[in-house]
């Protein structure tokens, strides 16, 4: 999903570095629509890849990072409460993802 996304020139849109973003800011990471935080982890306003890393991969992100699944996703969002994710291509799909995600409080901005 990041790969596709960067190849398309597309803004990541990662809410866990726009949320670092804000702590690194001195903000309310809970308060703040992440799209307007003035931050360069701000991946919603910032093409490519943050500064720095936002917290320490273990061995399995690092293999998925290596080795990504092949496929067209271009979003994600976390699917239940455990945090397993959904990957999907279509933006109406997304929404609907995001909107249950919202409604069950499974940590979506």
């Amino acid at each position: 999903m990041i790969y596709n996304r960067l190849a398309a020139g597309d803004p990541l849109q990662i809410d866990a570095s726009s949320y670092y973003g804000a702590i690194k800011a001195g903000l309310d990471p809970a308060k703040q629509d992440y799209a307007k935080v003035n931050s360069p982890y701000n991946l919603y306003t910032h093409k490519g890849l943050p500064p720095t890393p936002i917290s320490n991969p273990g061995s399995a992100a690092m293999s998925a990072a290596i080795h990504p699944a092949p496929g067209n996703w271009i979003y994600y969002v976390n699917s239940d409460a455990a945090g397993h994710l959904y990957f999907t291509a279509s933006d109406t799909d997304f929404a609907k993802a995001v909107a249950r995600c919202r409604a069950n409080h499974w940590g979506c901005a």
